[in-house]
């Protein structure tokens, strides 16, 4: 089945509304991905080494067994931070890893 950018792009730009009308929201922060492997064919080093040469930074979390990528700070802007998720997704799926969602953090 094919991955629905459309429905993924809509809950971000969604969740990003929601999360500029609750609090302060950062011009510039550092965003997480979260992926997780999509059977027991996920090649976790490829992901890593992927993610990586795109400018990523990684972490493989193998006691709850996901992937999460950082990149930033970057500019929140709709279009940016979707450049982004969309970039990170394209690659775990070439790996047989799924997407599960981000989050905001600044430097402090």
């Amino acid at each position: 089945m094919a991955h629905d950018y459309e429905e993924q792009r809509a809950e971000t730009l969604e969740s990003l509304a929601e999360m500029r009308q609750e609090a302060d929201f950062p011009a510039k922060a550092m965003v997480d991905f979260q992926f997780y492997p999509d059977g027991f064919d996920a090649n976790w080093t490829g992901l890593a080494t992927a993610l990586q040469a795109a400018g990523f930074t990684t972490v493989h979390h193998e006691d709850d067994e996901y992937f999460e990528a950082t990149i930033g700070p970057i500019e929140t802007t709709d279009e940016n931070i979707w450049h982004w998720e969309k970039l990170g997704t394209e690659i775990a799926l070439r790996f047989d890893f799924l997407p599960d969602g981000w989050g905001l953090f600044t430097e402090e």
